[in-house]
């Protein structure tokens, strides 16, 4: 019996339902409750829930979940994940993304896949809760300089209070007028935040494209674009030493190039081999990146750092920061089969660390003037190699912070120690 047909028959005499305005709520709340199915996804035990005729895809991004996805349409079968509880129905999709035989062994598409009832999916690409929080952030354009005919490398200054914690692999999304949304992934790994001035991302040309028309035309340096991130599930796991195949044509190795930096800060030694197509040869629009990278594989890091407890007072960010800068540094700049020596000695004063390397060296003429922002020794090599001059002033600023200061000696052909 419905509920009007009830409160009528409670009603004989008169004929007339009578329907409070708290029945009405009552009715609303219990028929939103009805429609709204809960879905967890597994290992990673998140929740949340799909309301009435919404894709699961659809209902994930809007509450934060990081689903895998590509094409949102059933055509690339990039969201395919396992029901493990509970049914789903389809909206029109592709065979090719989605078999009648997988559908049949409990594969669905979130894209397309509508709840109807309670789910328990498995996706493995979907993070724990809490891992990384995605937020929205006005960002500065602080550089736009064209590495093709068609590819733009564009660097986006975070405002100076944020710290944007991603992974390498993953992106954001430009939110622009309308609300229209483009997503392009992070090329720099997030250690190289402070050195490269932010986020680096790859912008290829699609004439007639909302956004990439913007960049290749009206767009220019200090404009403001809102993002919104960190998006996605394609990142390094590091549970595994199995090899790693990199695949990507054009602007697809941008999270690639994120990647490659990240794990050459670890001091991964999983064997990866990098394939980077493109139709013609300037598609290969960092190929000097690519092979400067190569090169640096063959670096020896020698730690002469007790296990002895250093002790001194200040931001373990910031003091983690001049490590970073200092190391990559010496990597850029080191030599084939190169080597790189970390020591640190507690004294009466505190703490002195050293970062020596066997690189180019600097010449005694530009040593005054390394701790400049924006300083670099050598302009066409630091381009090349995505420098641009801050790291160093960076670390100099640190140190002065804590209360310390920064040197170097340095001798051309032979290396440069930092203390």
């Amino acid at each position: 019996m419905l509920e009007t047909e009830r409160l009528a028959a409670q009603e004989p005499k008169s004929g007339k339902v009578l329907i409070s305005p708290k029945d009405t709520e009552k009715m609303t709340s219990s028929q939103n409750e009805a429609s709204a199915f809960r879905i967890t996804v597994q290992p990673s035990a998140r929740t949340f829930t799909a309301d009435a005729g919404e894709t699961i895809l659809a209902a994930a991004i809007r509450q934060g979940i990081g689903m895998p996805y590509g094409c949102k349409d059933g055509a690339c079968g990039s969201c395919k994940c396992r029901k493990l509880e509970g049914s789903v129905v389809h909206g029109a999709h592709q065979s090719k993304a989605l078999s009648e035989e997988e559908e049949a062994n409990g594969f669905i598409l979130s894209c397309c896949g509508v709840a109807q009832s309670d789910l328990v999916l498995e996706s493995r690409q979907v993070t724990e809760a809490g891992a990384l929080p995605v937020r929205k952030m006005p960002t500065r354009v602080s550089l736009l300089e064209k590495k093709s005919h068609d590819v733009m490398l564009l660097r986006l200054q975070l405002p100076a209070s944020e710290n944007f914690a991603y992974h390498a692999g993953q992106y954001v999304e430009f939110i622009l007028q309308g609300g229209v949304r483009r997503s392009y992934s992070m090329a720099n790994a997030p250690h190289t935040q402070a050195d490269c001035g932010g986020l680096e991302l790859h912008i290829r040309h699609l004439p007639g494209g909302t956004f990439t028309d913007q960049v290749f035309g009206a767009l220019k340096e200090k404009d403001i674009l809102r993002i919104e991130g960190p998006y996605g599930s394609f990142f390094l796991r590091e549970d595994s030493d199995k090899p790693i195949v990199l695949l990507a044509a054009g602007t697809g190795f941008a999270p690639l190039k994120a990647i490659i930096e990240h794990m050459q800060l670890r001091g991964s030694t999983r064997p990866t081999t990098l394939y980077w197509g493109g139709r013609r040869p300037q598609d290969l629009y960092l190929d000097a990146w690519v092979k400067a990278r190569l090169l640096e594989k063959k670096i020896e890091v020698e730690n002469r750092i007790s296990g002895k407890p250093l002790l001194l007072s200040g931001d373990s960010d910031k003091i983690q920061q001049i490590f970073v800068n200092l190391i990559d540094n010496a990597i850029k700049f080191n030599k084939t089969g190169g080597k790189i020596l970390l020591s640190a000695d507690q004294g009466p004063e505190g703490v002195t660390v050293t970062i020596e390397d066997t690189g180019i060296g600097i010449p005694e003429e530009s040593l005054g003037r390394i701790f400049e922002r924006f300083f670099r020794v050598d302009k066409a090599r630091s381009k090349e190699l995505g420098g641009t001059g801050l790291g160093l002033a960076i670390v100099k600023h640190i140190m002065e912070a804590h209360g310390g200061h920064a040197t170097c000696q340095s001798t051309p052909g032979q290396g440069s120690r930092f203390s």
